[in-house]
This record gives structure tokens, sequence and C-alpha cells, in this order.
């Protein structure tokens, strides 16, 4: 086998301003998905006495909440109404979970105090550096840390309005991070070949090994991994043959599992492949993993399946074409891999942490596209509803949401949409090719409507003006004098995201 080197809780912190509750409610800062890096600040008491680092809450949760939020004397008394309201609803709903709440307030020493007066979670002190690493450019900032590891903690979901600190999509993040105790996991980060999954203890399950077919050349990244350290297997598979990449299990036991979940990143986006699992009898079952997630370049997302989809007909199908559905055993499994037709065409994806889970179910992660950073900093784009499918002269609304710019940035940066029909035509005007961005990173347009798909291309001014953009194209632009093009997202019409419920 070929080898090679590559690129590779709830701590619910509540505090809003009464300037804040004085505008309309926003709309939900982020559903699903980041695989930004916590950073370790060790943040102080109010007092200055005794400091607390951030990742040790990691050794005592699974899912770590933090509030950060700004507080002056004219915002501390609404800010202790929500604070108190707060922390008594989510006490209720997250007992017993494994997870931590904090709140992390910056400003006046005094106002602090008042706004935090009674209240039972840890208040500590932050700062701009703080708050700037995190992003908060707003008076408040809800943070939903997944504790991976023990040392490790990956930022998964940011709210930034006061309607969703109070709704059940935070649920939906914390319960996300608590998931039930893993039977075995694949989290490859000693690059290794074989013994790849293990127990929770550091133990092995099996002498598990990784194999592959259809001149795949796999590696082991360290810049794509999930979180702050360790590595991620990286998957290229050729498209020329149908390819496989698996990991044995040599008839593991399984039946008291009830998920398998995974982190997907793909280096392109909307890769499609299966999933599939054989058990020691020869029976190989598979689901698309476009059911479940679309997979995206710009973020990492975790699949939750539930393993009886894999017995269930109407969902998954043998691998084998000319192979009779039948159900698998899972008390005796023999392999768990992703599988590639060569209708897929050439493509590369990123996994990580492949987990067998007991039958608790875990909460799901959402689904669908998430705007998010591959790495903290980075700028993204994402398209959140596409019209229908249509010619010339229909019309129709595209939205889209951009990640990773700050309110005061957003004049720096266009969108540039396609139409695709026969060819890429610019949208919406041949004269006026670009869409601006909302303060809070949304933007949308009316325009003409395509039948094949929609694309929408973040750009960052780089000359003295803005260039008109060429149209129509074959292909999509890779490079524009007087333009940086940042992020780009493709989708079919019709596409809607869909927010968990």
């Amino acid at each position: 086998m070929n080898r090679k080197n590559v690129l590779t809780n709830p701590i619910v912190v509540v505090l809003i301003s009464l300037m804040v509750l004085t505008f309309a409610p926003l709309t939900f800062g982020q559903a699903g998905v980041n695989t930004i890096a916590a950073p370790p600040f060790v943040l102080g008491d109010l007092e200055g006495r005794s400091t607390t680092a951030l990742e040790s809450c990691y050794s005592e949760a699974r899912a770590v909440v933090v509030f950060f939020v700004r507080v002056n004397p004219a915002t501390q008394d609404q800010g202790h109404e929500l604070a108190r309201h707060l922390e008594s609803e989510y006490k209720g709903k997250w007992e017993g979970l494994p997870a931590k709440v904090l709140i992390v307030a910056h400003g006046d020493s005094d106002a602090i105090r008042k706004a935090t007066q009674g209240i039972t979670l840890p208040v500590l002190r932050g700062t701009d550096t703080v708050f700037q690493t995190y992003g908060v450019v707003t008076l408040y900032t809800l943070c939903v840390i997944c504790v991976e590891r023990a040392s490790n903690g990956v930022i998964i979901a940011l709210f930034d309005a006061p309607v969703d600190i109070q709704s059940e999509k935070v649920d939906v993040a914390v319960q996300s991070c608590a998931l039930s105790d893993y039977i075995i996991e694949a989290s490859f980060d000693d690059e290794t070949e074989t013994n790849v999954f293990k127990k929770p203890d550091g133990s092995l399950l099996t002498n598990s090994e990784i194999f592959t077919s259809g001149m795949i050349d796999y590696g082991f990244s360290k810049e794509k991994r999930i979180g702050g350290s360790g590595a991620c297997v990286e998957i290229p598979f050729p498209g020329k043959i149908k390819s496989r990449f698996s990991i044995g299990l040599f008839g593991a036991d399984l039946s008291q599992a009830g998920y398998l979940t995974m982190w997907i990143l793909g280096q392109a986006g909307a890769e499609q492949f299966h999933i599939a699992i054989e058990d020691g009898n020869g029976v190989a079952n598979q689901l698309l993993v476009s059911d479940y997630i679309r997979v995206q370049r710009s973020c990492w997302q975790r699949v939750d399946i539930p393993l009886r989809h894999f017995n269930d007909s109407k969902k998954a199908r043998p691998t084998m074409a000319s192979a009779k559905f039948s159900p698998l055993d899972f008390k005796a499994v023999s392999n768990v891999s992703l599988q590639f037709d060569p209708s897929s065409g050439e493509a590369t994806v990123y996994v990580d942490n492949v987990r067998f889970h007991e039958w608790k179910s875990p909460e799901p992660i959402s689904p669908t596209p998430v705007q998010g950073e591959v790495v903290s900093g980075e700028i993204s784009i994402a398209i959140t509803e596409a019209p229908r499918s249509g010619v010339y002269p229909g019309k129709g609304v595209i939205k889209g949401i951009v990640k990773g710019l700050s309110a005061s940035d957003v004049n720096n940066y266009r969108v540039v949409i396609y139409s695709e029909t026969d060819q890429f035509y610019v949208q919406p005007f041949e004269d006026n090719p670009y869409t601006s961005i909302r303060r809070n990173g949304e933007w949308s347009a009316n325009i003409y409507l395509a039948n094949a798909s929609y694309a929408a291309l973040l750009v960052k001014q780089t000359g003295s003006g803005w260039p008109l953009w060429t149209s129509p194209l074959r292909v999509l632009p890779t490079a524009v004098d007087g333009v940086e093009i940042i992020d780009m997202d493709v989708v079919e019409p019709g596409f809607k995201l869909q927010q968990p419920d």
C-alpha cells in the first residue's frame, strides 16, 4: 500500500444588555459545525486573585458553553434578568449531561458584579484579546465548544441573537457534544495503518487495519484535522475505477452500537460517495452520504447514521449491484468503508473521528451546509436558498451568508453570482455583477433562473475599482484581475439549507 505525507457543558453564559433588547431579534448566528480550535486562554476572576484555564473544563465535560458579554452601567439590570432566567432555564434542561457553563465578561467591574449578582455560574474576566480571538464583535456571543478529547476543544456553534440563545437550537448544539459513550473510535492521530479503532480507555477493541482498493493512495493530514492536534486521513479517489477506503474490524461485535458517526470535509465540496458496512457473512450494504449531509469544502461536518438504516431496504442497497438485499449481522462486523463510483469523477475527502456509539441517539448537528471556517480566521460563503429550475426570462431570489467577516470589513467584499444553463451567466446584470453583503453577513439577489446550477463567488477588491466579469463562460473563473476570489459555493436549483428542528 502506498503512503504519503500530505498537508495536512454546557457553559451557558448569559447576559444581554438593554441596548440589545431594544433591537429587533437577530437571526440564528450559526447552525452546525465549525472546526475552529478553541484557544487555550487563561482567564482571571473578577477580583484578580485566581485564574482558570479554559481547557481545564475539558476534563470535566464534553460540552462547554461560554457566553461572552460586554457589560456597562446602562445594561447591567437587564443583563442580570436574562442571566438569571437562562441559568434556571438551562440548568434544568442539561441536568445530568457532561457539560459546563460559564460567563466571560468584559467591561466595568462594578457593572459586571451587579449584572451577575446571585448567579451561580462561574464568572471570569475577559480581555480585548480574548474577545477578538473568539470573534466577539457585538455585545454578546454564545460559544458552544465540543470537547473531542481532554486536551482539545472545537467550537461547533456560535449564537449571536437573544431569540436563539433562549431557543432549543442551543440544546441541539450542546446535546450533540454530549454523545453517549462510544464503543470504538478511529481518530487517525497516531497516523498508523494498523490498530486504528480503539476503546475510550485507549485499549484496542480489535486489531483493526486500513486497506484500500482501486488505486487509492491515502495519507494523513495535520493541517486539515479536527481541532488543534492530531491528524485526519486524506483519501483521494481517482475517479477512473470503483475505489474503496476501508478499515477492517475482523468480526468485531458491535451489536450494542446504535450509531455510526464521522466528520467529513471535501476538497472541492459536494463530493458524492457511499458509506458501507460489511459483516462476517459477506453481506455489505451502503448508504449515500448526500442523504445525510452535503459535503462542504469550507467546514467540517459530522454525519450521524443510525445503524438500523443499513438494514432498511428503503434506505440502503447492497454494494454489489447483482446482490440481493440482506440485513447485516452487527455481532460480527468485517469492515466499514467509503466507496466511490467512477461516475462521481475524481474527488478528495478528509475523514476524522470515526465512531460507533451506543444505542442512545446522539442529538444531530445540522445535516446541511454550514457556514464556517476550516481554521480560525478563514472566510467562507454558502448559498442558503436557491431559486427553482428554469430558463431566461424567468427570475427568482437567491440567498446566502458569508462567515468570518467583521461588520466593518464587509464593504471590501462582494458576491458574484452565476446561473448555469448551457453556460455560466453572471447575475443579476453583466454591467452590474456585484451583490453587496449586509453587516450580519447575509446577502440576496433577484436573478435569472438556471436549469443546471447556481454559483456564488466571494471576492475581495485588490485594485482601484471593481472590474466587470466575463459572461457567458463554459467554466467558472478561478482568477480575475482586480479582485481575489476567496471562496465559492455551487448548488442545484431549488436547494434550501435546512436548519435543525
